[in-house]
């Protein structure tokens, strides 16, 4: 169970250096739960980082364009929002402080509500408030729990929100989706089984273990707020990506008070700083599993910067993380962490 780490020399003679040879270090890390690779290649971050950069006239224009037709603002959402069926919702509509829910048109799995994020069309990073992605959690229970008395086979979720083009968002308002199914969403399976495996094979839990490992170790530990532990992975998968775990709690439906503001504080804390450091958009996702599994299983917290918004967009995903699924990553995580662990600081 312990992280892989080999580190490789690419050479060439750069025209950027006058034809010098140059040696490039390629570092390769094995995540020691699920065997996924990711190289750290940080000679890349300054050639990408430009074609990332968010152009604030771009993301204006996008935010005037996209709002007289909303159907996400207030005037037009009730007019335009689906309903759920009497049996899943009475009210056809959740209304909880900011928050409106409802069925998505499409849906992507047999339970997927929008869970729309207060009536401000326009939404910054560091906008996002507490109160308002705790609405948003607490909206996503409350129809969870609904959802799992119907049908229990409904065990598995994935709180998602996606913000602005680039992190794969069609509507501008700023929403969250609610998947709910029977069947675990691909990470989510693998994350289960070889929580699983380990706890019947060696009697260990692994998130435990990896918890105490990252607070002696301190290097990509950020902080407990609350009762949930915020830490970067070994091996990330994404630019800036940020997790966090909720002990000994393997459901969103198990998550308390204590958890709810945990998760928040440690969520807006991750966009302000993405906001201060120039990043445009993000993907954030809290999945849960069974409430049975909390012996080998913790529900956690994913967080990942994306580009930010203009006219010509590159998109951060190619060829080798789409088709051959290993992740590049241009800034070490005990690098990142080195940055980020003030906005964590109680």
């Amino acid at each position: 169970m312990q992280p892989k780490t080999m580190v490789k020399k690419a050479r060439l003679h750069s025209p950027l250096k006058n034809f010098a040879l140059e040696e490039q270090i390629i570092e390769y890390r094995i995540d020691p739960l699920t065997g996924e690779s990711t190289l750290i290649a940080p000679g890349r971050a300054e050639y990408v980082q430009k074609m990332f950069a968010e152009d604030d006239s771009a993301v204006n224009r996008y935010y005037e364009k996209t709002a007289k037709e909303c159907p996400f603002c207030p005037e037009n959402l009730e007019g335009r929002a689906a309903r759920f069926p009497k049996e899943v919702l009475e009210e056809g509509i959740l209304h909880l402080g900011e928050i409106a829910a409802f069925p998505s048109l499409f849906a992507h799995s047999e339970y997927n509500a929008v869970i729309v994020l207060g009536s401000s069309h326009k939404r910054r990073l560091n906008e996002f408030t507490s109160s308002l992605l705790a609405q948003a959690i607490m909206a996503a229970q409350r129809l969870l729990r609904r959802m799992a008395t119907i049908e229990p086979s409904i065990q598995y979720s994935a709180l998602i929100l996606n913000y602005l083009p680039p992190a794969g968002s069609s509507i501008a308002h700023p929403h969250a989706q609610l998947l709910a199914s029977s069947i675990p969403f691909n990470r989510l399976r693998i994350l289960i089984s070889e929580s699983r495996r380990l706890f019947e094979e060696e009697g260990i839990c692994y998130w435990q273990t990896l918890i105490e490992e990252e607070k002696r170790r301190g290097e990509r530990y950020l902080a407990r707020l609350g009762s949930v532990e915020w830490y970067l992975p070994f091996a990330p998968l994404r630019q800036n990506e940020v997790r966090a775990l909720f002990p000994w709690k393997s459901s969103l439906n198990e998550l308390d008070r204590e958890d709810i503001e945990g998760a928040v504080e440690g969520l807006t804390s991750t966009l302000r700083f993405y906001s201060e450091h120039g990043e445009g958009s993000f993907n954030l996702c809290i999945y849960s599993a069974q409430a049975d599994a909390s012996k080998y299983f913790w529900a956690g917290v994913e967080v990942a910067s994306r580009p930010g918004l203009r006219p010509l967009y590159l998109n951060d995903t190619w060829g080798l993380p789409l088709l051959m699924h290993s992740s590049e990553i241009f800034e070490a995580p005990e690098a990142l962490c080195k940055r980020m662990k003030p906005y964590f600081a109680c």
